[in-house]
């Protein structure tokens, strides 16, 4: 699956929570093959290296951290964009935005939120790019945050540092619109790449 895809799932396993805030792209916990191979493929035609069918195998086994009978806790934030920019095929988008509906609307598990443009955001601090949060059962483990970048995830570790995207988590997500309003949002982007086909 790639070393970088490995290490995120290395890290994912056992996690009790995992929580994300996404800017332009869906995570590929949430992601359809569909969308997962389309995306693979740009990374190959711009000269990257890796086996597009392992990637996107690996990928689908790890939603099996939340999809499972015992998953993983999931919260996910999205700014508007991961889900009205087309990074894919109108056709794959809209597969691909049904999915995340399906989620989000049936799994007690799961949860998406969508963060509108003019969220009021507390203090107004705002992350520089996507993050990832994960905890673990056992309270003397680390939160681990993988701060997501164009060529590799860095891992926060320190307990200090963790607990500020931990607290920026919770304002975004707090600024979020509801699951419900976030379900209508998503399905409006869907219905209105439906009536482009």
């Amino acid at each position: 699956m790639g070393d970088r895809q490995a290490r995120t799932a290395d890290i994912e396993c056992g996690a009790r929570s995992i929580r994300e805030y996404q800017t332009s792209m869906l995570p590929g916990l949430v992601q359809t093959e569909a969308y997962a191979r389309h995306r693979g493929q740009v990374a190959l035609d711009e000269g990257a290296e890796f086996d597009l069918n392992g990637t996107v195998a690996g990928r689908l086994r790890r939603q099996q951290q939340i999809s499972g009978p015992d998953g993983s806790e999931y919260d996910v934030v999205l700014e508007p964009q991961a889900i009205e920019r087309l990074p894919v095929p109108p056709d794959v988008m809209r597969e691909q935005l049904h999915h995340l509906l399906t989620l989000a609307t049936t799994r007690e598990n799961i949860s998406v939120r969508v963060l509108p443009v003019d969220a009021r955001l507390g203090r107004g601090y705002v992350p520089r790019s996507p993050f990832s949060l994960y905890a673990y059962p056992d309270a003397e483990d680390l939160t681990l945050v993988a701060v997501d970048t164009v060529t590799a995830d860095l891992l926060v570790t320190e307990a200090r540092e963790a607990q500020r995207y931990a607290q920026m988590f919770d304002q975004l997500r707090d600024a979020a619109l509801s699951q419900e309003e976030s379900a209508d949002l998503i399905q409006k982007a869907a219905d209105a790449l439906a009536a482009e086909a």
